[in-house]
């Protein structure tokens, strides 16, 4: 099941990021910014995402926030960047983005969600 979600994984996001600036030239449409998949589990911003940058929130049943991060971080080779327990109960982590779509399906998991650059108004 792994391979498959991993090739569907590839198959969407190089579609997607074909279809932003990256291949095409010029901006991606405003269709195209956020990408929902996986019965929203999964979400991407192609057009503005951080590659390979995600934060995962986390079922509300998940007592130990800390312990599954880490064991989820680890499990996926990823690299563990915060952990949150106020705001919400979850995690940012570092993993290639084909393993996205089999974190989010994980059943601790209640979203995955790709990181994405922010940037200000510089007008005045």
């Amino acid at each position: 099941m792994r391979n498959l979600h991993r090739s569907a994984a590839v198959l969407i996001m190089s579609t997607l990021f074909c279809a932003t600036a990256t291949c095409g030239g010029g901006t991606a449409p405003a269709a195209a910014q956020t990408v929902v998949l996986l019965d929203g589990k999964l979400i991407l911003h192609p057009a503005n995402g951080v590659p390979g940058v995600y934060v995962v929130v986390l079922q509300d049943s998940v007592a130990d926030v800390a312990g599954t991060a880490t064991a989820l971080t680890a499990r996926y080779g990823g690299v563990l960047l915060n952990v949150f327990t106020l705001t919400f109960r979850g995690f940012a982590l570092k993993i290639d983005d084909v393993d996205a779509p089999d974190l989010a399906i994980e059943p601790d998991v209640k979203v995955v969600e790709q990181d994405v650059f922010v940037h200000g108004d510089r007008a005045r």
